[in-house]
């Protein structure tokens, strides 16, 4: 799948598509943009690298959901990107992070640690979430430590997939 960018009236709209859609009520023809256009873009907001873009939908496709994060100062900051036909919003966002369709997170990880070592090509990224929990809109927490593989959210629902380390799957 490849990404779609069209500039109307001063919005950008992003849309998941294997070719050009036409957009006939703006006279318009979009764009498809590969991942390094799309990294270009978020560069150009950030004025930084960035790094682990992430793609969600909502349940109709009307919303964009784009996460990612750059370097700010000797951390990572995280954010997405919230698409939709009124324009894009930026806000600040977790490491991990799944949102319904009211641009709620339905889960998001919290208390872990993330640091540069380093500058230039000799960078180094690194990541702690061994005493990170999952916090899930409802209040359950659990602990990172506890979950076998990344949490996957299920597009259209409120629902997430868990595999934990002590149970079978």
């Amino acid at each position: 799948m490849r990404l779609v960018f069209s500039i109307a009236f001063g919005f950008v709209a992003l849309c998941g598509a294997a070719s050009a859609v036409r957009i006939p009520e703006e006279d318009l023809r979009s764009m498809p943009l590969n991942y390094s256009d799309i990294s270009r873009y978020l560069e150009s907001r950030t004025l930084a690298p960035v790094y682990s873009i992430r793609f969600q939908r909502d349940s109709i496709g009307s919303k964009l959901f784009i996460s990612f994060y750059f370097r700010k100062d000797n951390g990572a900051a995280h954010r997405t990107l919230m698409v939709t036909g009124g324009g894009i919003r930026e806000i600040v966002a977790s490491p991990k992070v799944w949102y319904d369709d009211k641009e709620n997170p339905v889960y998001r990880l919290e208390g872990g640690k993330e640091w540069y070592v380093g500058e230039g090509a000799d960078q180094r990224f690194l990541k702690q979430f061994e005493e990170a929990n999952y916090v899930f809109k409802t209040g359950a927490v659990v602990p990172f430590k506890a979950i076998w593989a990344e949490i996957r959210g299920v597009s259209g629902g409120n629902f997430v997939l868990l595999k934990f380390r002590e149970k079978p799957g």
